[in-house]
């Protein structure tokens, strides 16, 4: 009888064990997050290999391009701020296709393959 005592107050005491780290890990998390982790972004990654790539890094207030593989992560060079404008507006506005477009398009291919239906159906008579 003892020992089970024992035993279940080993795993009460685990789980207030394992509780408590887990709060104080969340604690410190938020305090070396202060300003929301933003200090280090990847902003595009483009693969050149399996295992390596070239990025576009923001590090504070400056832009980087840098290699990462899985031995070493070097800087190329830092991005001019012309270069960051350039960059920032392009990714402000992506390419769409316009549905209207996209239905023309549609309408053009459906007209296309009709046509051929038709002039299959025709030869074959």
């Amino acid at each position: 009888m003892e020992i089970i005592f024992l035993l279940v107050k080993m795993i009460v005491f685990l789980f207030v064990l394992l509780y408590g780290a887990n709060q104080l890990l969340r604690y410190l998390n938020n305090r070396t997050h202060q300003n929301g982790g933003k200090t280090l972004q990847v902003l595009e990654r483009i693969a050149v290999s399996k295992s390596s790539f070239i990025a576009i890094v923001k590090i504070l207030d400056k832009y980087y391009v840098m290699s990462l593989s899985e031995q070493t992560n070097e800087i190329i060079r830092e991005l001019t701020p012309e270069e960051v404008q350039k960059y920032r507006t392009s990714q402000q506005t992506p390419q769409e296709i316009v549905p209207k477009q996209f239905s023309q398009l549609i309408q053009k291919k459906t007209e296309q393959l009709a046509r051929r239906k038709r002039n299959s159906s025709n030869e074959e008579k």
